[in-house]
């Protein structure tokens, strides 16, 4: 390593001192705290580039505002869990995001789970309430667990409908229509009042594959540091960081999100990895970088 080299490394970290001082657990700065931050500071850029549509960092921040809101009214709060499983979207984010406002942990599911392991990931979160894409209602109406009725469920739509009650999904709540009544403004910190890094944002589960998928607690210190690698790296605000990694785990939905936000680029997110369509998907979209893992280049 020469000394430039080092000097960049040098460098980087000072710019980046700040957020790393942050991050650190025993503080009362969280994730609900980097997302207004990057809404004031990035506005009108582009958070997120999906299937044809984009999503401002300030759109962002009041799609996340009305999900807090709404969670605030149903009396969910510090120490509550809602379990999200949908496939990567916007409204993935805006859902976390929104709960976490709140002071709300989210389990974050496994959209390939079914059975028995979704039966199980769903009970061992104790959560209040249920978030479910429509795509991933197939999967739920499986269950036969009667203990798992009395648990509020939520749908929100590909298509982004807001029909009150749906007759293709059996007559559900609608999370997309009650979430257009409320306001798109930042809830008062208060509300996340007693809320330290160190509380848990997620919990990510284990693939399960030596037994049941168990539980991880994901803290907001961990997410506030989490794209450390990228930043270190020299990404930057001209940057776009392609993920077709799913956001139920940490390496998509963690550590490319929180670079992202931190700088003020812009995150490519696909549904999910194509292997034919990847180097089209690059070069059309104009990513200049993405998070690798080793099943991908695989």
């Amino acid at each position: 390593m020469n000394n430039s080299h080092k000097f960049r490394i040098f460098a980087r970290t000072i710019r980046w001192l700040p957020a790393i001082r942050r991050a650190r657990q025993g503080t009362g700065f969280t994730s609900a705290d980097v997302i207004e931050t990057s809404a004031r500071r990035f506005g009108d850029r582009v958070f997120v580039e999906f299937e044809g549509r984009t999503t401002s960092y300030a759109e962002f921040n009041r799609e996340a505002n009305r999900v807090a809101h709404w969670a605030l009214e149903r009396g969910l709060g510090k120490g509550d869990v809602v379990a999200l499983m949908m496939e990567n979207r916007p409204e993935y984010l805006s859902i976390w995001a929104g709960l976490a406002k709140a002071g709300v942990t989210t389990a974050l599911i496994n959209t390939h789970l079914s059975g028995h392991p979704l039966e199980h990931v769903i009970e061992s979160a104790a959560c209040r309430a249920l978030v479910l894409g429509d795509e991933c209602l197939p999967a739920y109406r499986e269950l036969a667990a009667a203990h798992l009725e009395a648990l509020p469920l939520f749908v929100s739509r590909r298509d982004r409908s807001v029909a009150q009650a749906d007759p293709a999904d059996g007559g559900l709540s609608s999370l997309d229509a009650e979430l257009r009544r409320f306001p798109t403004v930042n809830p008062p910190a208060s509300v996340r009042d007693g809320l330290r890094s160190e509380d848990p944002l997620f919990y990510i589960y284990t693939s399960g594959t030596t037994g049941l998928p168990k539980a991880a607690r994901f803290s907001h210190s961990r997410f506030v540091s989490g794209g450390m690698y990228h930043l270190l790296s020299g990404f930057g605000a001209r940057d776009a960081l392609y993920c077709a990694l799913p956001l139920y785990h940490t390496v998509g939905g963690v550590i490319c999100v929180n670079a992202v936000l931190l700088t003020g680029a812009r995150l490519v997110l696909r549904r999910s990895f194509s292997a034919s369509h990847f180097w089209q998907d690059i070069v059309e979209s104009g990513a200049t970088t993405f998070q690798y893992i080793g099943e991908m280049c695989r």
